[in-house]
C-alpha cells in the first residue's frame, strides 16, 4: 500500500512504490539534491574554520547559508507560478552545480577567501530555496490527487533521512580525504538530480496540468503531454 498503517512510520529513505514512474524519478531527483544539502551543512562551516579563528565569522557563515530562506521564498513562489516548474528545478540545480564547482576549484587552488565563501553560500541558499519550493508545487502534476498525502510524506521523509543521516556522515569521510571533495560530490549530486528531472515528460507550466490517472491494480501513474 502507499500509506503506512496506523502506528507504522513512513520510511522516506526508500524509493516509493505504487506512485508511478514519474513520481519515482522526482523522488530520486530530490533525494540526490538532499544528500548534497546535508554535505554542505557540514562542509561550509568546516571550511570556514580553516579560514578564520573567529567564532563570530563562523556563526555568520551559518547565517549566510540560511539567510536566503528569509529573503527569497516569496520571489521563488512567484517564479514557480510563472515558469515551467521542472525547468525551474533543473536550472536551480545547474546553478548549484556551477557554484559548487567554482567553490571546489577555489579550495583546490588554495585561494578561497571568507568574502568569496559568503557569496557562494548565499548563492547555494538561493538555489536550494528555488528547488525546494518548486518541488512542492510540482508533485500534484505527477501524482493523482488521492495519492498526494503519500507522495508528500515520502518526499519529506527523503529530505530528513537522506539529508541529516546520510549527507552529514558522508561529509566526514570526504573531508578526511580532501576538503575539495565535498564540493565536487555535491556538484555531482546536483547534476544527477538534473538528469533525473529531464526524464520527466509533459508540460509543467502553471495552468497546464500534466495528465495523471489513478493507477489500477499493479499499475503506476502516468504523465502525458
Amino acid at each position: 500500500t502507499d500509506t503506512p498503517g496506523p502506528g507504522a512510520p513512513a520510511d522516506g529513505s526508500r524509493p516509493p512504490r505504487g506512485l508511478g514512474a514519474p513520481y519515482r524519478r522526482l523522488w530520486a531527483a530530490v533525494a540526490a539534491s538532499k544528500i548534497g544539502d546535508g554535505v554542505m551543512i557540514v562542509a561550509i562551516p568546516w571550511l570556514t574554520t580553516t579560514l578564520t579563528d573567529s567564532a563570530f565569522l563562523v556563526a555568520l557563515m551559518g547565517v549566510a547559508v540560511r539567510l536566503p530562506w528569509l529573503i527569497f521564498p516569496l520571489p521563488a513562489g512567484v517564479w514557480a507560478d510563472r515558469f515551467d516548474r521542472r525547468l525551474l528545478m533543473v536550472w536551480a540545480n545547474v546553478g548549484r552545480a556551477a557554484v559548487l564547482s567554482i567553490a571546489g576549484l577555489l579550495v583546490w587552488a588554495g585561494v578561497m577567501s571568507l568574502p568569496a565563501l559568503f557569496l557562494l553560500a548565499l548563492a547555494l541558499g538561493l538555489c536550494e530555496v528555488v528547488f525546494d519550493n518548486t518541488t512542492q508545487v510540482l508533485v500534484p502534476a505527477v501524482v493523482a490527487r488521492d495519492r498526494l498525502r503519500a507522495a508528500n510524506g515520502r518526499l519529506m521523509g527523503a529530505q530528513m533521512v537522506l539529508g541529516e543521516f546520510v549527507g552529514r556522515p558522508v561529509t566526514g569521510l570526504l573531508i578526511g580525504i580532501s576538503l575539495t571533495l565535498p564540493f565536487l560530490f555535491d556538484a555531482t549530486a546536483a547534476l544527477v538530480s538534473v538528469l533525473l528531472l529531464l526524464t520527466l515528460r509533459g508540460s509543467f507550466r502553471p495552468g497546464r496540468r500534466t495528465a495523471v490517472r489513478t493507477a489500477g491494480p499493479g499499475e503506476g501513474t502516468s504523465g502525458e503531454n
